[in-house]
C-alpha cells in the first residue's frame, strides 16, 4: 500500500512512525508519499546502519510494503553518529569506477585474437555497483545505456557530455508518461527492457533512430537473419553498440567477425571492483591469479566482462530475445 499526500503549506499532516504533527515542509519523503520526520528519519536509518554490512547500502522505506530505495544523498543528511560513519566507509569502498575505454584496450590487446570483425571504435565499461549505485540483480539493462551513450557521445561529441545514473535514467523515463514505466517505479528496482530503452533514446537523443527487432533465436532462419541485420549494422559508419535482452539479462553487443560469426559482448553482470590497470594488465597477460575467492571472483570478471562468443550458442542460451538497433 502507498500514502499520498496533497498538503497546502498552512495544513499539518502527522509523520507515519511517531503520529507527531508537522507542516508538510517537516516530513522529507523518497519519492513514494511516506512522509516521516527528521528525528524518525534519523533513527530509522541509524538502526540500519549498525553495522558495516554492504547490503547497508540498499536501504528501503520505512513502509514494509514500499520497495523504494533511499538515497545516497538522503542518508548523509539524516544520519549521524557511527551509524554516518559506517555509511560514509561503505560509500568509499563501493565507489567502483567506470572502466573508460576498456573496448579500445581489449581490441589493442594480444588478448584480442580476432583480427576480421567490425566494432565499434570505443566503449567505456559500465556494470553492476558502479558509481556506488547497488543494482546487483535488475540493473543490467541501464549499464547497457551507459554503455551505448558513451559511444554516442564520442560519436556525436558534445559540450560537457555527462552519462546519466541509474537513478537519473529512472526519472527521465517516468516523465515520459508510459505506463510501463510510473513515477513509483523511481528510485526502485525495476527492471526495464528494450522498448523502454527505445522510448528512452528516441525521446532524449533524437539524433538517434531506434528499432527493436523481436526474434525467437531458436528458430534457424530466425537467428541467421538476426545475425546478418548484426553484421549489416556494424558495417556502418561508427556503429553503436546493440542492446540484446532476453527477459532475464541484458547485454551490450559491440562487434561482430566477418568469418566464424562471434559477436563482442560487453557484459554488465559483474560487481567486483576490478581497476582498468588490472583489465589492462589481465589483456596483456601480465595479471597475477591469487587464490582467494574474491580474487577468484575478479578473475572471472576479467575473463568475461568484454568477450567473443559465438553468435549462435548467444542466441540460443534463451529462446526468444528482443534486440534494439540505434543508428
Amino acid at each position: 500500500k502507498q500514502f499520498f499526500f496533497l498538503f497546502s503549506m498552512s495544513e499539518e499532516a502527522e509523520c507515519l512512525i511517531c503520529c507527531m504533527e508537522y507542516s508538510p515542509d517537516e516530513l522529507p519523503h523518497q519519492g513514494c508519499g511516506h512522509r516521516y520526520c527528521a528525528d524518525c528519519w534519523g533513527g530509522y536509518l541509524n538502526s540500519k546502519l549498525e553495522t558495516k554490512d554492504s547490503a547497508r547500502l540498499l536501504i528501503s522505506c520505512p513502509d514494509t510494503d514500499c520497495s523504494h530505495f533511499i538515497r545516497k544523498d538522503f542518508v548523509l543528511q539524516y544520519a549521524t553518529g557511527t551509524a554516518l560513519e559506517n555509511f560514509q566507509e561503505l560509500v568509499t569502498a563501493h565507489e567502483i569506477p567506470v572502466k573508460r575505454s576498456l573496448l579500445r584496450t581489449f581490441l589493442d590487446s594480444p588478448y584480442n585474437k580476432q583480427e576480421r570483425s567490425s566494432s565499434c571504435t570505443d566503449a567505456d565499461y559500465f556494470h553492476y555497483e558502479c558509481l556506488c549505485e547497488v543494482d546487483t540483480g535488475w540493473g543490467c539493462s541501464y549499464r547497457c545505456v551507459q554503455i551505448l551513450l558513451s559511444v554516442f557521445f564520442r560519436n556525436a561529441p558534445l559540450d560537457d557530455p555527462e552519462i546519466a545514473s541509474v537513478y537519473e535514467i529512472q526519472k527521465k523515463l517516468a516523465k515520459l508518461g508510459n505506463p510501463s514505466f510510473k513515477s513509483e517505479h523511481v528510485n526502485t528496482p525495476t527492471w526495464i527492457g528494450p522498448y523502454e530503452i527505445q522510448e528512452f533514446v528516441e525521446n532524449y537523443f533524437t539524433q538517434m533512430k531506434a528499432n527493436v527487432s523481436d526474434v525467437i533465436t531458436v528458430d534457424d532462419e530466425s537467428r541467421v537473419g538476426l545475425i546478418s541485420q548484426i553484421h549489416a549494422h556494424f558495417q556502418r559508419e561508427n556503429p553503436l553498440p546493440l542492446i540484446c535482452a532476453n527477459g532475464k539479462k541484458t547485454y551490450a553487443i559491440t562487434g561482430i567477425t566477418s568469418g566464424d560469426e562471434r559477436i563482442l559482448v560487453m557484459d554488465p553482470h559483474y560487481q567486483e571492483n576490478v581497476s582498468s590497470a588490472d583489465f589492462s594488465s589481465f589483456f596483456e597477460g601480465n595479471y597475477e591469479q591469487r587464490s582467494s575467492e574474491e580474487d577468484k571472483r575478479k578473475h572471472e570478471m576479467l575473463e568475461n566482462a568484454i568477450r567473443w562468443e559465438t553468435a549462435e550458442n548467444f542466441f540460443t542460451s534463451e529462446p526468444f530475445w528482443s534486440v534494439l538497433f540505434c543508428i
